[in-house]
């Protein structure tokens, strides 16, 4: 998915979203919507739907904006707040879960991240109802004073930071399965 974003004022942005990117939240951010899964949104059923939405199209490129004005190229992360709750997050704080229902796991396929992850036993913990998005971005110059940004992840909830590392100890956040069921 291809298209462009004026940014307030002065900016032509070319956003993209590839295809492998949208084929996997497919699988795990854009499940069904009727579906109360940790890290499913329950507001839009694709990248396309979500960037359609009003509220999400103004809040974006303001962000964009700003990370222009700055010079702020490379990646970034965005924690947008929706007006409505729009999914379950994937994850919590640490807060005061007993270590006997938390194992160790890898966040990424590589296995250059991981933390800890609530148990699939543990279902009486339910993954909260969130009406925070995490967008994560490049930001690159393009011909002619243009600007693209490539969509890196999307999920519903609080950025968790850079997938590198023990995430929980360093972001303070414990992580669910994605089928672990969310908040009715």
């Amino acid at each position: 998915m291809r298209f462009t974003i004026g940014v307030p004022g002065r900016y032509s942005v070319q956003v993209r979203v590839e295809k492998s990117l949208e084929t996997r939240l497919a699988t795990t951010c854009f499940r069904n919507s009727a579906h109360p899964l940790a890290g499913n949104f329950m507001t839009w059923r694709s990248c396309s739907d979500m960037f359609a939405d009003r509220e999400f199209c103004r809040e974006f490129p303001i962000d964009i904006g700003l990370a222009i004005d700055a010079q702020e190229f490379g990646i970034t992360g965005l924690c947008m707040e929706m007006s409505t709750m729009v999914g379950w997050s994937g994850s919590i704080p640490r807060s005061s879960i007993p270590r006997a229902d938390l194992e160790k796991f890898n966040l990424n396929r590589v296995g250059t991240a991981f933390g800890l992850r609530l148990k699939s036993t543990c279902t009486d913990l339910r993954a909260p109802k969130t009406n925070l998005v995490t967008l994560v971005y490049r930001l690159t110059m393009g011909p002619a004073d243009s600007y693209i940004v490539d969509i890196r992840t999307i999920y519903p909830g609080e950025d968790v930071g850079e997938l590198r590392g023990d995430v929980t100890r360093r972001e303070g956040r414990i992580f669910f399965d994605w089928s672990h069921p969310g908040e009715p």
